[in-house]
């Protein structure tokens, strides 16, 4: 009897060591998990403000660019800064000579020009001193209602310039990509400006222009204290991380319910069996959820990869990649497949005459022209340049030719209207190809000589070109009367 009651004790002592390993696991594991929380939590306020920042240096380098090339003139129309303030969706805008005196303002300020504003406009004096500027949320010159205002120095034959515009953040990207980038129910994102008053907020029904001190008293004063911390708001604990915006006044603050942050891992510790069970399931949870969130950033870097930058359409590597697959298909399924390449006719001569910016957009405008015109099965990407590829599964050449053909009227049907005002006539040429069953890793090549075929013909039409095999003459369509 002793000696079992000995060996009870024994294993008595072994099983509550080993309660006590599980539980330390399990401690340690929770703790893990709400330190990982709270890095996937701060994590998106680092991407948030990174986003901010891009959208901020490549609105300023456009709005320098097309001033440069729009609001050089010596004496500026008010015609003409109504279409640039247009462009770019501004609210209002202004041109200030070197030394910060009005030049034109939109909407027109007559009594304003030769006025000095640089004194009363901080984001004005600083774009005139190092080349551009973000202001917080301020009065226009023009209308006095609250806006925010993205400022640029250039160089002109007069001297240097300044043209600063101006929106209600609420009309743009941000405040989309505010309301929804954090994903979290009960979570907040609000983007303030150095004095405190908000720009962009997720917060549903906030004024445009409240100061966070109206809005999240608690959160006001815990931002004064610390740059990230946790505090007691009378219901429980809330968290919060700001992170700066480079470039720009503004500071990013999410802010979250600890009780809301951490929900997925809770439930009481005592109960060892459960809270054995109930780690293991929580782990596998969190881990499935970073796995999907690292599974969706790596498809979306994925995309990313494959996508023209300039017109959003599919870049060269996606189309070749998805070409292979289709051609593949064709030789297994004995089924038809085609190809058609298009290019802009003269295209030099409007990036010469008009700039590349105004280049651009006609890229852009041809392609959802294009795109318009083709099937929901059929895949246009930009092959390189101002040539367009597109693929066309389960087609004849008499059908790629049909098809082909609906594309170039629908990109000459009408002029393409340009942010300048500009009404430009663009035609494509267009050159198909076919393969029936076959490997013809030659069909990209014919559709490019079929191109060049019908450049030679006259431009503005479309030509076929005969798959590998006994010649016969390809089929062309021109231009309608």
């Amino acid at each position: 009897m002793p000696q079992r009651v000995y060996s009870w004790r024994i294993a008595g002592v072994l099983l509550c060591v080993l309660f006590a390993v599980v539980a330390l696991t399990v401690y340690q594991a929770e703790r893990s998990n709400l330190q990982n929380l709270r890095d996937q939590f701060q994590l998106r306020a680092n991407i948030a403000a990174s986003f901010l920042q891009t959208y901020v240096q490549e609105l300023l380098a456009r709005e320098r660019r097309v001033a440069a090339q729009q609001l050089s003139d010596s004496a500026i129309s008010e015609t003409k800064l109504d279409a640039v303030v247009r462009a770019f969706g501004f609210k209002a805008g202004v041109v200030l000579d070197g030394s910060g005196k009005l030049i034109q303002a939109y909407p027109a300020t007559p009594d304003l020009h030769g006025s000095e504003l640089t004194s009363s406009y901080t984001h004005l004096r600083a774009a005139l001193a190092n080349g551009m500027a973000v202001s917080n949320v301020v009065p226009s010159a023009a209308q006095s209602a609250p806006i925010v205002a993205f400022a640029v120095r250039y160089d002109t034959a007069s001297g240097p310039r300044v043209f600063s515009g101006a929106f209600d953040v609420r009309a743009t990207p941000v405040s989309a990509y505010m309301a929804n980038f954090l994903e979290l129910n009960g979570a907040n994102a609000d983007l303030i400006d150095s004095a405190g008053i908000m720009v962009a907020s997720s917060r549903a029904h906030t004024p445009f222009a409240s100061s966070i001190e109206s809005v999240d008293p608690m959160l006001s004063r815990a931002l004064r204290v610390r740059r990230t911390a946790d505090y007691n708001t009378g219901r429980g604990r809330k968290l919060f991380f700001q992170r700066a915006v480079t470039g720009t006044p503004w500071r990013l603050i999410i802010s979250v319910e600890e009780t809301t942050l951490f929900s997925s891992i809770g439930g009481p510790r005592r109960w060892l069996p459960w809270a054995l069970f109930a780690g293991f399931c929580v782990t596998s949870v969190a881990a499935l959820y970073l796995l999907l969130k690292l599974r969706a950033m790596s498809q979306q870097h994925a995309r990313l990869a494959r996508v023209d930058r300039l017109t959003g359409l599919p870049n060269r590597l996606h189309l070749e990649e998805h070409m292979a697959r289709l051609v593949s298909a064709s030789v297994r399924q004995a089924r038809p497949f085609s190809v058609f390449i298009a290019d802009v006719d003269h295209f030099k001569r409007v990036n010469d005459t008009y700039g590349h910016e105004i280049g651009d957009e006609v890229l852009r405008a041809l392609s959802e022209r294009m795109i318009k015109a083709l099937r929901a099965e059929d895949m246009l990407g930009r092959w390189g340049g101002e040539e367009f590829l597109a693929l066309l599964p389960n087609t004849t050449e008499e059908g790629a030719y049909a098809v082909a053909d609906r594309v170039r009227l629908m990109v000459s049907s009408s002029p393409i209207l340009t942010t300048t005002g500009e009404h430009l006539k663009v035609t494509i040429s267009i050159g198909c190809a076919s393969i029936v069953g076959s490997r013809d890793d030659g069909v990209v090549q014919r559709a490019d000589e079929a191109l060049y075929r019908a450049k030679e013909l006259g431009r503005d039409r479309v030509a076929t070109s005969a798959p590998p095999g006994p010649q016969t003459e390809p089929k062309t369509a021109a231009r309608s009367a």
